[in-house]
């Protein structure tokens, strides 16, 4: 679905998308106390994601391709590389909003 929406320039399909990975990833992990958490700060992440991605539409393709490879190293075992290639993404979403997106 993210491949899909990436290449037809769906921002919004995509980023619905994007929290749809999210919630099989949870669901997966079965960590009630994880997931409670995380579910409490996604209000705020989804704020901050939606603008990035209406932003950063030209990244979506290398987005895609970022979470595609992390469900495949899941999918053969390897959480470790799974984790850490979504984490990198994420640091550079991060960094990129703490330039870009007014908080105030």
């Amino acid at each position: 679905e993210l491949e899909n929406c990436a290449n037809a320039h769906d921002v919004e399909g995509f980023y619905i998308a994007t929290f749809r990975c999210g919630t099989i990833a949870l669901d997966t992990l079965q960590a009630p106390l994880m997931e409670r958490m995380i579910n409490d700060l996604w209000p705020y992440k989804r704020r901050v994601e939606y603008h990035i991605t209406n932003m950063r539409k030209e990244i979506l393709m290398e987005s895609a391709r970022i979470f595609r490879q992390a469900f495949q190293y899941a999918a053969a075992g390897d959480a470790e590389r799974a984790s850490l290639s979504i984490k990198a993404h994420m640091q550079g979403q991060k960094a990129y909003a703490l330039e870009h997106v007014p908080f105030d």
